[in-house]
């Protein structure tokens, strides 16, 4: 028995993203990540480059699901079944409505704060 290596695949690794993405998508990605590259030169840059990175991992799980641009396109004319987003956070991160709630909007107040710091 040889000692193999086990290498899980990190989904915030651009390389593992651009992979899974599908085709329509790369293009935005790599603009956005090329973009990020380059502002990460500065150590507040570096932040925002793990952050998009984490983003796009979750998009990917997003454009897994079959029927996803279908579902958008509906929802965008607003005939498509919509879940309020607590209720997404309540049931992925297994939190209470209220904890869901408060989780929710500490990410507003994080992401306004990050705009204004920049």
């Amino acid at each position: 028995m040889s000692a193999q290596p086990i290498h899980e695949h990190d989904p915030r690794d651009p390389q593992v993203i651009l992979a899974q993405l599908p085709e329509r998508a790369r293009p935005g990605f790599l603009a956005e990540y090329h973009a990020a590259v380059d502002a990460a030169h500065d150590l507040a840059g570096y932040r925002r480059l793990q952050d998009l990175l984490h983003l796009w991992s979750i998009r990917n799980v997003a454009y897994s699901k079959p029927g996803y641009y279908e579902a958008m396109e509906q929802a965008r004319q607003g005939t498509g079944e919509t879940v309020p987003l607590v209720d997404v956070i309540s049931e992925c991160f297994e939190l209470s409505p209220e904890d869901a709630e408060a989780y929710w909007q500490d990410k507003i107040t994080q992401a306004r704060a990050r705009r204004q710091a920049s």
